[in-house]
């Protein structure tokens, strides 16, 4: 977690704000904050602690896990009979799609829908 003050941030004002919180409560912080709570400092300034950029790229991942398997994994686990059913053009694009889905979360492209889907 980074502290921002006051709408800006910057490496010292980090440092700066850790030191005014404190170490034991860093932790309260980002919980407070989670909860919606406002978080002040010795001197009364608001300390909100947003997420690291690697902690916002994670969350992103884990949506777009959430949309794959919301969007592709009830399609692509279908049956034998579903998949008989499918000319050799529609397996083709199937698979394609399906590789795309299960490459989302390094290529953060979402698969475009099948039309005959």
């Amino acid at each position: 977690m980074k502290f921002w003050k006051n709408g800006f941030y910057d490496e010292q004002s980090a440092e700066n704000d850790r030191a005014e919180v404190g170490n034991e409560d860093f932790e309260k912080c980002k919980v407070a904050n989670a909860k919606g709570l406002d978080v002040v400092d010795k001197n009364g300034r608001p300390v909100i602690a947003y997420p690291t950029k690697d902690e916002v790229k994670e969350n992103e991942k884990q949506n777009l896990r959430i949309m794959r398997e919301q969007s592709c994994f009830g399609i692509i686990n279908r049956g034998k009979l579903w998949y008989d059913n499918l000319s050799k053009q529609q397996l083709v694009e199937l698979r394609d799609w399906y590789s795309a889905w299960l490459d989302v979360t390094a290529t953060n492209k979402i698969p475009q829908d099948l039309d005959w889907l």
